[in-house]
């Protein structure tokens, strides 16, 4: 039963809840366990070893996850989300040290938004995130500059949000 489309099924929603339940060691042993019965690349291969890639951001093992994401952005480069989740997962990290090592990742997330943003000039998502970055760093002003160079007319909600977040800083 476990090798049969039902069984990787079951067995991909069951680590996807222990993911939800906080168990991020149980959930990655349950995705690897998909990966090895489906197959790497198959479907439910590549929707596990994205929840392998988030259990290990709600861990949270940082250096786990960006390798994860890394190596799904390297078989599909156009693949923008994975890589704000890349930068995220930097910045994640830098928050939890300090002195170079935490600019040595914040910078790591900078370029990251900025390699979506040299693909895709007009990413809003990516505009933010790398804003969001800029504040973490403490140059306020690039802030502000990356921002309102996005809240242009018809701006969504979140821009105007990080807008006031940036000014309020």
């Amino acid at each position: 039963y476990s090798s049969t489309e039902a069984g990787l099924t079951a067995r991909y929603h069951a680590a996807s809840t222990l993911a939800a339940l906080e168990r991020a060691q149980d959930a990655v042993r349950e995705y690897e366990t998909v990966i090895d019965r489906a197959g790497r690349d198959s479907l439910y291969g590549r929707m596990a070893r994205l929840g392998i890639a988030e259990a290990h951001v709600q861990a949270p093992q940082y250096d786990q996850a960006i390798a994860a994401y890394q190596d799904i952005a390297t078989k599909n480069p156009t693949l923008t989300s994975v890589h704000l989740v890349i930068g995220d997962a930097w910045r994640q990290r830098a928050a939890k040290e300090t002195g170079p090592a935490r600019a040595a990742s914040l910078d790591k997330a900078l370029a990251t938004f900025e390699q979506v943003l040299k693909s895709e000039p007009g990413h809003e998502r990516a505009r933010i995130e790398l804003a969001l970055t800029q504040l973490a760093k403490g140059n306020h002003e690039d802030a502000e500059r990356m921002v309102a160079g996005g809240a242009v007319a018809g701006a969504s909600r979140e821009m105007v949000y990080a807008l006031a977040e940036v000014f309020l800083r």
